[in-house]
């Protein structure tokens, strides 16, 4: 069985590199660290979720751009260099019509991700445009600030649907906006430092898409002197452009620690955090599929973090407080019976809690 990159770089190569126009990346204007730039790049950011449904509203935006560049974590350099060519492949003019809906298909059956790109990269065909992926890959030194992120999530979000107690879960809370703090930090300075190196014979304008949170980025290459510009692709159905960017609690905190290393965070705003992950672990750990059994999509998730984070906005902090007092209690008079994770007794009694508070704050 072979992966999606491997299926499409035959796919692409079995066209004949040379007779479609599709250019290695490493000979379209890449160049090693410290070489001179003969021009300096404009850079347009299209922040963003990486859904599928935002896919057409992106493409809309990067229509006046020359080089795209998106997030991407992880994957070696051969691996990265195989999807910047696929990617690129797939926006020459030059390539066969049958070739490029062969492989765009093959990225559609991929996961979520690989959709995303897909979406993109249909409605961006034949406008020659290259693409390059920025962020951290796995061999990088500082790789490792990515899957500790990656481990206290995790183990926040087990603590949480094992029904754990507000206490435990707020010290795994600081812990878990520390660590994607600190990754964030290193993976948004090295964007910077690569975004610096993106080259063209002509004046160039790259588009950038990143997730919402990572505007630093740009506030950076606007300090440094580039001209920049952005938009923001938010999460509802139609994905429009334009929006301005929603910010969960866990974000709102990663980016004040992120932008502020020595501050502190306050005990109310943790409160309020822990709470809006509650509701989401509690209704997405149970409920993860609609009522035609498909699986929940982020645009889904996402518009009832929304919809969450605007009920926990309504209510006092004292209120939040005593709301999780309620939730505490609740769980120690379960005395820690608990079954599995769908017939849990404590968590439907948790989740009926959220969304009776829900309803509540919502009919002030």
């Amino acid at each position: 069985m072979k992966t999606t990159a491997e299926f499409t770089t035959q796919t692409i190569d079995q066209e004949g590199q040379s007779s479609v126009g599709v250019a290695h990346p490493q000979e379209m204007g890449r160049h090693a660290v410290g070489e001179v730039l003969k021009t300096d790049p404009s850079y347009k950011f299209v922040f963003c979720l990486h859904a599928p449904e935002n896919s057409h509203a992106i493409a809309e935006a990067l229509q006046d751009c020359d080089v795209l560049a998106f997030e991407a974590t992880g994957g070696s350099p051969e691996e990265r260099l195989n999807r910047e060519t696929i990617y690129t492949g797939l926006l020459s003019s030059r390539l066969p019509e049958d070739a490029r809906q062969e492989v765009l298909e093959a990225l559609m059956k991929g996961d979520e991700n690989d959709a995303f790109m897909a979406g993109i990269l249909k409605d961006l065909a034949m406008t020659d445009k290259r693409v390059v992926l920025v962020d951290i890959e796995e061999n990088s030194p500082n790789y490792h600030l990515l899957k500790k992120m990656e481990a206290t999530d995790y183990k926040y979000r087990t603590a949480i649907a094992k029904n754990a107690l507000n206490d435990e879960l707020k010290i795994l809370l600081v812990e878990n906006i520390k660590a994607w703090a600190d990754a964030s930090h290193t993976r948004e300075n090295l964007v910077v430092s690569q975004l610096e190196e993106v080259q063209e014979q002509e004046a160039t304008k790259v588009g950038v898409v990143m997730g919402a949170v990572h505007t630093p980025v740009q506030h950076e290459l606007a300090r440094s002197g580039y001209d920049t510009d952005r938009v923001f692709v938010d999460t509802n159905s139609k994905g429009n452009i334009g929006e301005k960017a929603h910010y969960s609690y866990l974000n709102q905190a990663m980016r004040q620690l992120r932008l502020q290393p020595d501050s502190q965070l306050e005990s109310s705003f943790v409160d309020r955090t822990l709470l809006s992950d509650m509701y989401y672990t509690y209704a997405f750990s149970q409920e993860d599929k609609d009522k035609d059994g498909q699986s929940v999509g982020y645009i889904q998730e996402h518009m009832s973090e929304k919809i969450q984070t605007e009920v926990i906005e309504a209510m006092s902090d004292v209120e939040v407080s005593n709301f999780l007092q309620k939730i505490d209690d609740l769980k120690r008079a379960s005395r820690g019976r608990f079954i599995n994770k769908k017939n849990s007794k404590v968590q439907y009694q948790v989740k009926k809690l959220l969304d009776e508070n829900q309803q509540a704050v919502r009919a002030k």
